[in-house]
């Protein structure tokens, strides 16, 4: 894969003076960077997803495998700290539908040795990213790589860039590894500085067992999948110890995938035609609320062993009630009840919360697979 001037990546045997005809949809955006954290895949791998009504690739790669077994320990003893960056994983995102403007076109056809892409697709590109890490924690049930999971900040996005190309000439909708490779060697990647990265103990080799397929559903379904997504920033913000924080989003997320789960279990029994059935959904859930019902639909709706013990019922209704006070700012005796509760409270709610939302998450998966 031949680089064309500045910024810009053609296929082998592209003719450059087609740049001035190629039209716009045959205009890829492509974003290679290094991610602030190891996520343990072995080699080069590969996911697709829908972004904004269009379809985006996104590439992993270890530059640096560790053989499995190996421990973090181990590889301290091997390499200095501030050698550590090189065991970050690389990444590179490609956008098939990226926003070409009428001035960067121009630019291309009258090649402009300037050219730059077109960074306003940053936003969907980091979409596209955060999806992805959430995807790989909920598959591996990893947490940390050198450093906690989390998703990316806009800043640390545009941080993290290495370089970004406009990749013209491409017809087809999935891109060979050589030609990823090249991408992720492109650009001059330089170490940040290592001091605002915590560094963890653990598990940082290389994970060959990966289920790729179910992260690559995870990622196709992802507008039903919040729960997710919010259980994994719930994991994150304990880990910081913001313990008030993390439960009040592990709640949030315990509520989204027991109203998927419910929504799931009713629509299968009730008889009404879709529009009469969803609102008949609608107006049970809102009725009854959400505090009388996640108390009761573990033993109405779930099968004996997929229910939760009656004891992480009993500590996730406590953090219900935590999380009500925190929201709505109750009071007793002068105080705010928040500043009321101990590390065992919140650490109870959470753990309550945990097991509810596996239990609903891996039942719902469950009839959703059954169809």
């Amino acid at each position: 894969m031949p680089v064309l001037r500045q910024s810009i990546m053609v296929p082998d045997g592209f003719d450059s003076s087609r740049l001035r005809e190629t039209p716009p949809q045959e205009m890829k955006l492509g974003i290679t960077l290094r991610l602030p954290f190891r996520l343990r895949f072995h080699g080069l791998v590969h996911f697709e997803c829908d972004a904004n009504n269009g379809k985006a690739e996104i590439w992993f790669q270890n530059e640096v495998q560790i053989k499995p077994g190996t421990k973090f320990h181990e590889l301290n003893r091997m390499h200095a700290y501030d050698e550590y960056w090189h065991y970050r994983t690389k990444a590179v995102v490609i956008l098939h539908n990226a926003k070409i403007t009428p001035e960067l076109l121009n630019a291309i056809r009258s090649t402009d040795s300037r050219v730059q892409p077109e960074f306003s697709n940053g936003q969907l590109a980091l979409e596209v990213l955060n999806r992805s890490i959430v995807a790989y924690a909920v598959e591996t049930r990893q947490l940390f790589g050198l450093r906690v999971l989390s998703p990316l900040t806009t800043s640390q996005f545009h941080n993290q860039i290495i370089a970004g190309l406009l990749l013209v000439g491409y017809k087809g909708s999935q891109f060979a590894e050589s030609d990823i490779l090249e991408l992720l060697s492109f650009g001059i990647d330089l170490p940040l500085d290592e001091t605002h990265y915590e560094v963890w103990s653990g598990d940082i080799d290389d994970l060959p067992t990966i289920d790729q397929s179910r992260i690559q559903k995870l990622l196709s379904s992802h507008e039903e999948n919040l729960h997710h997504e919010l259980m994994f920033t719930a994991k994150n913000l304990m880990v910081q110890q913001q313990y008030a924080t993390a439960l009040v989003v592990a709640i949030a997320a315990v509520e989204t995938v027991h109203g998927a789960f419910m929504r799931n279990a009713l629509g299968r029994v009730l008889p009404n035609e879709e529009a009469e059935r969803s609102r008949l959904i609608n107006d049970f859930m809102r009725e009854q609320g959400f505090y009388a019902l996640v108390r009761m639909s573990p033993y109405l709706f779930l099968e004996q062993n997929e229910r939760p013990l009656p004891e992480d019922v009993a500590r996730c209704t406590r953090g219900i009630e935590i999380r009500n006070a925190i929201m709505h700012g109750l009071v007793r005796k002068g105080k705010f009840k928040m500043r009321q509760y101990s590390f065992e409270d919140y650490s109870d709610g959470y753990k309550g919360a945990i097991a509810l939302y596996k239990a609903f998450s891996d039942a719902l998966e469950k009839r959703r697979e059954d169809g």
